[in-house]
């Protein structure tokens, strides 16, 4: 079976600095603590709104996802905070699941 070491190499953000970038479907920040975090965004009825988020630590090798509550929440200028009933899946980079692979790559390219 395919592994994600095979696709991919874990990202590392540690010579970055902190930044914001939208995109048409996602914004993508590094945080101030090295941090990749992957706003995923969908429009509906006119207003954008988060749907899903990945966070990615600077190494690149622990990854929490979490989906904000409500149907989603809007594009703020800062990171989607996790929330306060926590995040919906932990996992290690060797453990992704291969549904999440394509956000991940997305997250190592940016």
């Amino acid at each position: 079976s395919r592994k994600i070491e095979d696709v991919v190499k874990p990202l590392n953000s540690l010579r970055l600095r902190p930044t914001r970038q939208k995109t048409k479907n996602a914004v993508a920040n590094i945080l101030a603590n090295g941090e990749v975090c992957l706003e995923f965004v969908k429009t509906k009825h006119g207003v954008e709104k988060v749907t899903d988020v990945m966070r990615i630590s600077g190494d690149g090798q622990r990854i929490v996802v979490y989906h904000p509550g409500g149907g989603g929440c809007k594009v703020t200028k800062s990171a989607t905070p996790i929330p306060e009933g926590g995040a919906d899946a932990f996992y290690s980079f060797s453990s992704l699941p291969e549904k999440l692979w394509k956000k991940y790559i997305y997250a190592a390219r940016f």
